[in-house]
């Protein structure tokens, strides 16, 4: 193979200085909009934060709405005149001082308190 030498039409294989070319360490992402991008993925994880947060927000709500309205112990249902404040309760059964003979407890046998009980020696119903 021939070796030319010295031909000033030949270029160097390694050039002398840096090359225009060669300046890549000057760019930086925010010359190319890495403002722009960093803002944009900053407002969509906002978003995606306010829209886990809305959803969040309506599921509660959603179960909170079912809880108040179909499964809500807290419906009034009504209530006995009563004398005392029980004492306890045992199993389906409500207890008050006093003695069985005078009715010191009754119980809830069903969904709904009976409409009659025996308590304190008087007859008590149940007042809606």
């Amino acid at each position: 193979m021939p070796i030319v030498q010295g031909d000033p039409f030949v270029p160097s294989v390694v050039p002398q200085g840096q090359m225009i070319y060669n300046t890549i360490d000057r760019a930086t992402p925010d010359a190319f909009g890495g403002q722009v991008g960093a803002t944009l993925e900053q407002a969509g994880n906002r978003l995606m934060q306010h829209a886990a947060q809305r959803q969040q927000l309506a599921n509660e709500t959603n179960v909170n709405d079912v809880y108040a309205n179909q499964f809500s112990p807290a419906h009034y249902l009504g209530s006995y005149p009563l004398d005392q404040l029980p004492t306890g309760i045992k199993g389906n059964r409500l207890e008050f001082p006093g003695s069985e003979a005078e009715g010191n407890s009754f119980v809830f046998d069903s969904d709904l308190p009976p409409k009659k009980i025996y308590l304190g020696g008087k007859e008590r119903f149940l007042n809606k």
